[in-house]
Order: structure tokens, then sequence, then C-alpha cells
């Protein structure tokens, strides 16, 4: 955007949820994309700063600028602030808190369910995941009840976190799904199914539109093999979805029309998934309640993988960051993430 755009003199970030920083000795430094703030030459020549402080509230971004006569930036110096535990709390703030949070904490502390054992979350951006599997096959589960529906995908950067071995709490669920997204219902053609598994595979863009895809894909009552060394839109092999009628895995025929769950923000184009949006469609359950409903009917959930999604070349693995932090995309600088023409 920075390098875009002109008239703009500081770009503050936050989606991507990129550290920057220019603290060497911080334990986050080998995170960082870049320097604090970064400079980016914008769309005629100028020095624009951008800044962003992480994800979670763990940094308070600070950055001190001045600007001359003509809003040009002359000076700024500024840095992330670590929320730790040597800030301290201001007692009448935290005793607010405290009230508000009562009711909240009694819905979100209710126990809907058990895990087995963890699971994973982390690996969702690039492969079959536990997290994305028990998550879609939520999402066929519920709308299986009232129609006969194929499959259900969601791209892997709507799920937000994975689960500990244990009670399931509704905190749980708020966490995994915080988006108010809902589910509907499409109907794709084979050829278009095909397609969004090119355009998530390749992870550059999408097979039609040419619109950037920002994410891999998650997915249930589907299956499908695809080999990640191949050129981008040639790397899917082979397909098999559900019979609604008899959930038997058949091939996927390319003309046949098939009903596929998934949710709003996709039928609009989020994350570039699918090339164009689609209207009137009829708004479902939320999320939340589909993967709460199931959990509870399930009672105890159990984390498996079952080769819905198969790469046949091997895979680089990048090493896990924490299981608190989320997926980042392996930028080595900010200015990698930049696309410019």
């Amino acid at each position: 955007l920075a390098a875009r755009t002109y008239g703009v003199a500081v770009h503050i970030g936050g989606h991507s949820h990129t550290l920057l920083s220019n603290d060497t000795i911080s334990e986050d430094y080998h995170l960082a994309a870049g320097p604090y703030p970064t400079i980016v030459k914008n769309a005629i020549g100028e020095d624009t700063l951008v800044v962003q402080a992480f994800w979670s509230g763990k940094y308070i971004g600070h950055l001190d600028v001045s600007f001359d006569k003509d809003g040009k930036v002359v000076n700024y110096s500024g840095a992330p602030i670590l929320v730790d535990q040597s800030i301290p709390q201001d007692p009448k703030i935290a005793d607010l808190v405290k009230q508000w949070r009562e009711p909240f904490d009694q819905y979100t502390k209710t126990v809907i369910g058990k895990a087995s054992a963890p699971f994973d979350q982390l690996s969702c951006q690039r492969s079959e995941c536990t997290m994305g599997s028990l998550v879609l096959d939520s999402f066929l589960w519920s709308q299986r009840k009232t129609s006969k529906v194929n499959a259900a995908f969601l791209n892997s950067g709507g799920i937000r976190a994975g689960l500990m071995e244990g009670n399931i709490t509704r905190e749980n669920i708020i966490t995994i799904l915080p988006f108010s997204n809902a589910m509907v219902i499409l109907d794709m053609s084979g050829q278009n199914i095909t397609d969004m598994l090119e355009s998530a595979t390749g992870r550059w863009k999408n097979i039609i539109s040419g619109k950037r895809v920002t994410s891999f894909i998650q997915l249930s009552g589907i299956r499908f093999k695809y080999d990640s060394s191949k050129p981008v839109f040639n790397r899917v092999l082979e397909v098999n979805i559900q019979n609604s009628d008899t959930e038997i895995f058949e091939p996927l025929d390319l003309k046949k029309i098939y009903k596929i769950v998934t949710v709003d923000f996709i039928a609009n184009t989020g994350d570039g998934l699918i090339p164009y949006p689609i209207q009137d469609l009829v708004p479902f359950d939320n999320l939340d309640v589909a993967l709460t409903n199931y959990i509870q009917d399930q009672k105890v959930v159990s984390p498996y993988l079952d080769g819905r999604i198969q790469d046949i070349s091997p895979i680089t693995v990048y090493s896990t960051l924490s299981p608190h932090e989320p997926i980042h995309f392996g930028y080595d600088k900010l200015s990698d993430s930049v696309e410019i023409k």
C-alpha cells in the first residue's frame, strides 16, 4: 500500500501481525521483518514510514513524528513497547475491567465438551491440520441436518487457534473462530472447485480473477492430491468429493454442480479463494455456533488426519513459533512482501 500510493506520510499496519523492531536484544527480534519504522518509497519516490507492533497486545506501538509546514516528515523516533509486568496496572481501570469481565467470564468459562488430545492449528496454513478438520467437519455436520450438501471449505486464516487436551469452553470456541461470519451454501461446478484448489495450493493469485490469494484452505467432504513442486495452477492431481446422498467419495465431475458449505467472507472473495463475489446468499448459523453444537453433540472429540489434503512432494516445514503465536508467511524483510509493478 505504501509503495503504490502517495500523500500519506505514515502507514500503521495490523492485520498481518508483523513485528517491526530495532531492539536486537529482544526475545522476539528474530521475528522482526524490518526496522521500526520501515522506510518505503511511495508511488512518487518519497519516503513514507511503515510501523506495526506484532499482535495480541504484546507490544504497544510508539512513534513520534515531526512534520514541516508542507506536511513532510522531518524527524521521527520510536519503538514498540513490550507490555510486561514492569508496567503497573492502573487500579481504577483494573477494577472496572474486573466488574465488566464477571458476566463475560460466566459465559466463556462454560464447558461444552472435552478434547482427548491437543488439536493443532499451526500447520493449517500449509497442510491438512487437526483443528481445521474439526472445524470443517462441524460445518458439514451442521448443514447436512437440513440440506443435501457435498462438502465444506474455509480459508485457513479464519482458524485462529488450536485446542489443548481437556475441557473445551466457550472461550476456546471464540478464540478459534473469533469472526462473526455466517455459513452459506454455494452452487459450484467441479471446475469451480478445481480452480479454487489450484488457487489455494498456488498461494499466489486466483487462477480466474488474478486477485491475490492470501490463505491456504481446509476442507471436509473433499479429498485431493496435489504436487507443490509443479508450476502454479498445474498442481492439483486428483479430487474426490462425497456424494450428498450416500456420503461415499467419488471422483469430481468437472461439469457437475455441487452444494458446498463455506462462509460469507469467502463468498465475497475474501482471501481470493473464489474469483468474484456471489450475491443474494442466505446466511445460516455463525461459525462458532456450528462448532459449539458439534462438540456438544460429540461430547469428546479426538484429533485425526485422514488424508483429505495430500501434497505428494516433500514439504519444507518451517519451525513453528509457539502454540500462542500465529502463522507467519515466511518473509524475512517487509519489502519482500510488497509486490511492486
